[in-house]
């Protein structure tokens, strides 16, 4: 049971350091969708409820939720249209949100019918942690800090048997929305987890573990799109040479072994933002981000070829690559003209004997 438990917590952990993004968004359409559906929802309420209570007016606590609602939806609907929202703006606009929320509910079942038991805190308490998505501190603080001024003003203001049922009713909804955000948080992170190993099955190469062709091509376009000027790259080309020969003489299982180990070695190689993959059977390409000069181009080239042949020792055959080198620096440029160059690249680098690397600057060739 205790693994179990711990077992969760680390998923919960993981799920809120790796789903930084995606929780981020969740939060700001929930938001959205709360405060788009409770405008319309009061509107409609202040409107029905004097046919339905007779001699029922709405009061100013009831009106003023309308425009404050209104603010809301409006600072969700633009943290959506911008892409570069910080996290901590969203958290602190939902978080501003749920206190006014509180506040409202606090107004209405306490001050507005001090004689009457209350209506609406026990739900609050019970369905907000559900909706939003906070760590249980974070969340549960604010929770607790409302619920405790709520006891205290019940107690101040209503008759003790009234007071004694509210603060019951509240405290059970606390207790309870407890058990279901915890359920529904961990259902939330085993379903994210299981997202995120399937979109990385259908991401990576199944032979090397690095991405595949579509997905590689996919995340250098998207770097090159957002790209600035000042951040100058690198596009290589490695094709291991006469591999074919390799193929029909030692099988192609031995081949995949190659393969495999040429990968890993790269993928060791380079650093975690670099964008690497595999895209044709015995060419890989990377994408080196942030170079501040050539001679940091050149002396990868130079390692490349050396992991490549020490190789050689571990499979007992003759191993070698080409690399050809577009280099970024300046402007910008379409993946598709930057992959010419350094396609151009090694086609010279072949030509010229194998074994070897050459560079071509892009906006040279363009």
């Amino acid at each position: 049971m205790i693994k179990t438990l711990q077992r969760y917590k680390r998923e919960r952990e993981a799920y809120f350091i790796d789903g930084e993004e995606e929780i981020r968004k969740t939060n700001l359409k929930t938001l959205f969708q709360i405060t788009g559906g409770t405008v319309v929802f009061i509107c409609l309420l202040m409107a029905i409820t004097p046919f339905i209570i007779e001699g029922w007016m709405p009061t100013l606590t009831h009106i003023l939720l309308v425009p404050v609602t209104v603010v809301f939806f409006f600072i969700s609907f633009m943290c959506l249209r911008s892409k570069n929202i910080s996290k901590y703006v969203v958290d602190g606009v939902c978080l501003t949100f749920i206190a006014c929320i509180f506040i409202f509910v606090i107004q209405l079942d306490i001050f507005q019918y001090t004689n009457a038991p209350g209506s609406f805190m026990e739900a609050v308490l019970l369905i907000v942690p559900t909706l939003f998505i906070f760590r249980f501190h974070i969340i549960y603080l604010e929770s607790i800090f409302f619920e405790i001024v709520y006891v205290t003003c019940t107690f101040l203001v209503k008759s003790n048997k009234v007071a004694n049922s509210d603060v019951f009713n509240s405290i059970v909804g606390l207790l309870l929305s407890v058990i279901v955000a915890y359920i529904i948080q961990r259902l939330r992170a085993e379903a994210y987890h299981a997202q995120n190993k399937y979109r990385k099955l259908s991401m990576t190469d199944g032979l090397t573990g690095i991405m595949n062709k579509v997905n590689c091509e996919h995340f250098v376009k998207q770097y090159l799109k957002e790209r600035i000027p000042l951040d100058n790259c690198a596009l290589l080309i490695v094709d291991i040479d006469n591999f074919k020969n390799i193929n029909d003489s030692m099988g192609h299982k031995m081949g995949d072994h190659i393969l495999s180990a040429i990968g890993n070695t790269l993928n060791r190689y380079f650093r975690s933002t670099d964008i690497l993959g595999r895209i044709g059977g015995d060419e890989f390409m990377i994408l080196m981000r942030g170079i501040p000069s050539q001679e940091i181009v050149e002396d990868k080239c130079e390692r490349i070829l050396g992991l490549i042949v020490e190789l050689s020792e571990e499979f007992q055959v003759d191993l070698s690559c080409s690399i050809g080198v577009g280099l970024l620096e300046g402007e910008d440029v379409e993946y598709e003209e930057i992959f010419q160059v350094a396609d151009d690249a090694l086609y010279e680098a072949k030509a010229s004997g194998k074994a070897r690397y050459v560079i071509h600057h892009v906006n040279e060739n363009i």
